[in-house]
């Protein structure tokens, strides 16, 4: 029936057409402002669904959300030409539905709308489709699904797919029919200039296409995977190096395909112009040969990534190497700079997974390499440059999260070469203020550091020596406030290293996996009780080092008046402290800050101490130590603060104390008195949190200046204690 017309019980009131009313147990929603309605619900049994076009004299124009989801019985649908839009998670896991068939009328399908149906066979799109708009998943876990048929490529072009996620049927891998044949053959219609994403994602069918010089743009994906593609036509070279290809799977090339330009295979080129678009040449492996004409400045992004090339000379033009210019050029051998390069930056992963580099030159006039520039250059032995001062100045991306390695082509072990001289012994000139993040990460064949007179360094940047194995000892100059985060991780040959008198910050794992630092040297303690230790395997002493102050070695710790709090993880490890002294303008012992410190066996307090909170793990497994008397300011005990000191055999609790962290005596299972210095009421009041059980349960003694049994205030079951002349615990013994 005409659109325009109307129905009146059924029956059009111009032509006389009687719509079919359908299967019947279908529920509808109206649309009250276009007067249409669509499809709600499914209640019916029949297994071959028929959706009628016409409901109640109104058109039916959606399958709303849901509609059929889990009908596992149905076996077909018919859709008839009225519906525009088909609803998220529509005929979701319909497992029985074998063939499907998509009226021109539909414009939009939603998100998960057939996913799961996996007995589905095949899809017809019919010709002259409107469909513009596919979303996420509409064709999801077909596992079946063998054909995709369409009535006209033309339509089929329009579709925007919204992503890779099996939107687009042929992401299931299957071949695709063009009004009944195999579409193996795609010649391009001069008409169209663009390439949409995912169009072609998966199609197994297709062997060629050819191109017209018009085009200008192919979607993100749009080829992928079309492993059966094995020609690319085109006419004209100047023409292709003026598409815009969104990315490397964008280009036809990527699945081994051959490139004909004018008849003719392309396996040699010369480039006389810049290259301003994007993957020209991606995953093109019969590319052989490359010259790059001197005049070239910039190269594309991606443009040779994959190719088949042993070998590239870089002229002195180029300043810029993009991000992935040589990504996956697995063939590449050796990479030639001119003389004189003006080169100076060389982008993220623009030589990644060039497995065959074992060697590289890098121009002094470079400044930045990107993320993961070299990433997976496993093969890479040797690193040349001319200049050490000139290799300090690069600025190496920093990973952040994203999980690259390889920004420096050092990063897998490579030896670092100054001219011809391989590089053992590194000497840093005094007028460079930071040596920058991982400016020697993996340099694999450096022994020893040492830093010229009168150095004006500041920083030791993150990953800087990182993996340096061969690294034996370091002295940092006394200009060093902050050393980064890794900065010496992995350097497992380092025996001996020297803390600047001025440094401030140790970054998180600054020292991590040293596992063989003996020798740890600063020349004061001071110096040492003002560095931020940002986590334990930050502090070279975690690995049993001794600390040196000056030239003895630190047994006994005796806090500076100066120094007004014990700062996180300062002593973690350290194997060799025996005792420690506190003076009263302590406020706080930071977190890990004594823990491991398993020979150490006395900590005293100053009278009239200010401390105020033992951070969490302060003192955990601390196995020597035998008695500790907290001080009276102290008002929490933390975290496992005391855990494991399972020597521990009495603590002194002072009144002002009102909460004990969870487990902060966990495990002390020699712990047999607990002195409070307050009464049973007050003791009550105490936030003990759990995991405590050897704490709780040990003999409590209350405080008693004088003899609670002569003085008549002693309570029944309670037990009293004072401090005797010796300033230590004495029990009131009861007559």
């Amino acid at each position: 029936p005409n659109a325009d017309h109307t129905f009146a019980n059924g029956q059009c009131t111009e032509c006389g057409y009687t719509y079919e009313k359908g299967t019947d147990g279908f529920r509808f929603t109206l649309n009250k402002t276009t007067q249409t309605y669509s499809v709600k619900s499914y209640s019916g049994d029949e297994p071959n669904v028929v959706i009628p076009a016409y409901y109640e004299d109104k058109k039916v124009v959606g399958i709303g959300k849901s509609a059929f989801s889990e009908a596992k019985f149905i076996t077909s649908v018919y859709i008839p030409e009225s519906i525009k839009n088909i609803g998220s998670g529509a005929f979701h896991y319909c497992r029985k539905l074998k063939t499907l068939t998509i009226p021109s009328s539909v414009e939009t399908i939603d998100s998960y709308a057939f996913s799961d149906c996996s007995a589905l066979q095949s899809i017809t799109f019919v010709k002259g489709s409107k469909l513009r708009s596919v979303a996420n998943y509409a064709f999801n876990g077909l596992t079946d699904l063998e054909e995709v048929h369409i009535g006209d490529i033309e339509s089929w072009l329009k579709i925007d797919f919204e992503s890779s996620y099996r939107s687009n049927p042929l992401t299931n891998y299957v071949k695709l029919y063009v009004e009944g044949r195999e579409f193996t053959h795609f010649t391009l219609s001069k008409d169209i200039t663009e390439i949409k994403k995912y169009i072609f994602y998966g199609c197994t069918s297709l062997q060629s296409v050819t191109f017209h010089d018009g085009v200008t743009s192919i979607g993100v994906d749009a080829f992928y995977d079309c492993y059966n593609l094995k020609e690319v036509h085109i006419n004209d070279l100047e023409s292709w190096l003026n598409i815009d290809f969104e990315n490397g799977y964008a280009n036809p090339l990527a699945n081994g395909a051959k490139l004909y330009v004018g008849g003719n295979e392309l396996t040699e080129l010369t480039i006389l112009r810049d290259i301003t678009k994007n993957n020209v040449f991606f995953g093109y492996s019969n590319l052989k040969s490359i010259i790059i004409s001197e005049g070239i400045t910039s190269i594309g992004y991606g443009t040779f990534a994959g190719t088949g090339i042993s070998n590239i000379t870089i002229p002195k033009s180029v300043t810029s190497i993009v991000d992935g210019a040589f990504h996956g050029c697995t063939k590449l051998q050796t990479v030639t700079f001119a003389k004189d390069s003006a080169l100076q930056s060389i982008g993220n992963s623009a030589f990644m997974d060039c497995s065959s580099l074992t060697n590289i030159i890098i121009p002094d006039s470079v400044t930045s390499i990107g993320l993961g520039a070299f990433e997976y250059c496993f093969n890479l032995k040797e690193v040349h440059i001319s200049n050490i001062e000139n290799w300090l100045n690069i600025n190496f991306a920093d990973y952040g999260t994203h999980g690259f390695y390889g920004s420096n082509p050092l990063s897998y072990g490579a030896k670092l070469y100054v001219g011809d001289e391989e590089l053992t012994e590194l000497t840093i000139p005094k007028g460079i203020k930071e040596i920058k993040q991982y400016a020697f990460e993996g340099c694999s064949n450096l022994e020893t550091i040492t830093f010229e007179e009168g150095s004006k360094l500041q920083s030791i940047g993150g990953f800087a020596f990182c993996e340096c194995t061969s690294l034996t000892s370091v002295e940092i100059p006394n200009s060093v406030t902050s050393i980064g985060e890794h900065a010496f991780n992995g350097c497992s040959g380092l025996k001996t290293v020297t803390i600047p008198d001025n440094l401030l910050t140790l970054h998180d794992m600054a020292f991590n996996g040293c596992d063989n630092i003996e020798e740890v040297y600063i020349n004061s303690i001071e110096n040492w009780l003002n560095i931020d230790f940002h986590d334990w395997d930050c502090n070279p002493l975690i690995n049993g080092a001794k600390l040196f102050v000056g030239e003895s070695e630190l047994k006994e710790l005796i806090v500076p008046e100066k120094i007004t709090e014990i700062k996180d993880y300062a002593f973690y490890g350290y194997t060799s402290l025996t005792s420690i002294r506190m003076h009263n303008g302590i406020t706080s012992i930071g977190m890990y800050a004594f823990d491991g410190c398993k020979n150490l066996q006395t900590v005293t307090f100053a009278q009239s101490s200010k401390l105020q909170a033992i951070g969490s793990f302060a003192f955990d497994g601390c196995s020597s130590l035998t008695s500790i008397t907290i001080p009276d300011s102290v008002t929490s005990i933390g975290y496992h603060a005391f855990a494991y000191c399972s020597n521990l055999t009495s603590v002194v609790i002072p009144d002002s104390v009102t909460n004990i962290g969870n487990g902060a005596f966990r495990d002390c299972s020699d712990l047999t008195s607990v002195y409070y210095g307050g009464s049973s009421q007050k003791w009550s009041k105490i936030a003990i949190d759990s995991d405590n059980d050897y704490f709780t349960s040990a003999d409590r003694y209350y405080f008693s200046q004088q003899d609670p049994y002569i003085a008549g205030t002693a309570k029944d079951g309670e037990k009293y204690w004072y401090y005797g002349e010796d300033g230590m615990p004495q029990v009131w013994i009861k007559p």
